[in-house]
């Protein structure tokens, strides 16, 4: 698992054990997956909404997303993603 993945994993761990403050997003959604060592994370977003704010392309090839954007899109999500616990940390 990369780093940014972990990363994301990690952050999205602290939604889990509480309720997040944010704005509704319909169609998104957040699977994770708890192994032994590890967590497994899917993360389903609206592509229309992403690309929007993301300021990329992404529609004209929605299976290819990740793969053009291996570092920007990663990056953008890490940087915009802000879980909160119900005790505000």
């Amino acid at each position: 698992m990369s780093r940014i993945a972990r990363l994301l994993a990690a952050l999205l761990l602290l939604v889990w054990s509480g309720a997040a403050l944010a704005h509704a997003l319909p169609g998104t959604g957040v699977s994770l997956d708890f192994c032994q060592d590890e967590v497994g994370l899917e993360l389903i977003l609206p592509l229309d909404q992403l690309e929007l704010v993301f300021k990329r392309p992404l529609l004209d090839a929605p299976l290819r997303a990740v793969e053009r954007c291996p570092r920007e899109l990663p990056a953008y999500l890490v940087e915009h993603i802000r879980p909160v616990a119900p005790d505000g940390e």
